[in-house]
Parts: structure tokens; sequence; C-alpha cells
């Protein structure tokens, strides 16, 4: 079910009445306090979300001021933090200057955008750090407008379609 913001929204108005929301967590009145996020994915699907065995021992932490930007459109940098697997996850900073754009697009993966720092245009409306945008796979999605200088947006994407492979390093995955 995509958490677009009209959804989530609602969803937070629904668990309203279960609990409260503060510092992305929610404490329900009747249980152990939960990651936000997760509790809004979880009303909005109707059941707890499921979630994979885990492929990895250890976390793995990655030293992003050691990474170069890398030019990837007029105004755009990107820095590829990570790809991991078949199906994701695959890690991108992206840094923006005031007025440069992200198209509109529409692709096969799963994609969250989070607003780090600076100010973005999307559908008309200004959001600023931490706004998080999800797009489900094969969906279409609007253009993303930088308001600010030095925008920059974690972007992390994803399938659970071993045949849908991204476009990395040199296409897009924005």
């Amino acid at each position: 079910m995509p958490l677009l913001p009209d959804v989530v929204t609602k969803t937070k108005a629904a668990l309203a009445d279960k609990g409260e929301f503060k510092d992305g967590v929610f404490f329900p009145k009747d249980g152990q306090p939960q990651d936000g996020y997760e509790a809004l994915a979880a009303e909005a699907l109707g059941h707890a979300v499921e979630y994979p065995p885990s492929l990895l021992k250890t976390p793995i932490t990655v030293q992003t001021k050691e990474l170069p930007w890398t030019p990837y459109s007029d105004g755009v940098e990107v820095k590829r933090i990570a790809g991991l697997f078949g199906t994701g996850p695959f890690v991108t900073l992206v840094r923006m200057k005031k007025g440069a754009t992200l198209p509109a697009g529409n692709v096969g993966w799963q994609q969250a955008r989070y607003v780090v720092e600076g100010t973005i245009r999307w559908q008309d409306e200004d959001y600023d750090g931490i706004s998080m945008f999800y797009y489900p796979p094969s969906i279409d999605y609007p253009a993303t407008v930088a308001e600010a200088d030095d925008t920059i947006l974690f972007v992390i994407q994803w399938s659970t379609n071993l045949d849908a492979q991204p476009e990395v390093p040199g296409g897009s995955v924005l």
C-alpha cells in the first residue's frame, strides 16, 4: 500500500485514538513503543509489517563524507552510497542547487526520498527536512524542484522482483 502524504495523514488520524506520535516514535496506549513509520504502515496494511530474514551479520557503516559528489544533471549531484543484493536497497544522496529539478518519472522499484537539508517543491507545496516521500513501483510521480541551494535528499530504492533491475550506476535511480 503506498504511503503517500494523503494516506499518511488519514492513517495518522486513525491512530490518534490508539496512542500518540512523538519524535518519530508511536506510543500506543496499550503496548510497546514502535517506530512511527512502521506503525503507520501496519495500520494502513491492516496487519503487522513482515520483514525478511536478515542477510547481514553486522550493521554497515559508510563514511559518506569520504565519497565524491558526481554530476548527475544540471544543478544536481549524487553520491552512490550502497547497492546491496539483487533487489537493493540502493542508497543515494542527492545534492541540488536552487531551481534544479529531478524530473517526473515512473520506475519499477519502490522508492523513498527524505529531505535532509533545504526545501523542495512537490506538487505545488514546499517541504523541508525532514519530509519523506514514498513512491510505489510503476506509479507516476511528479517532478521534485529544489527551493534552496544545497538541498540534500536521501534516496533509497528497493524491489521484491529480481527481474526488475534499476538503472545503476550510469542511469537514473531517481
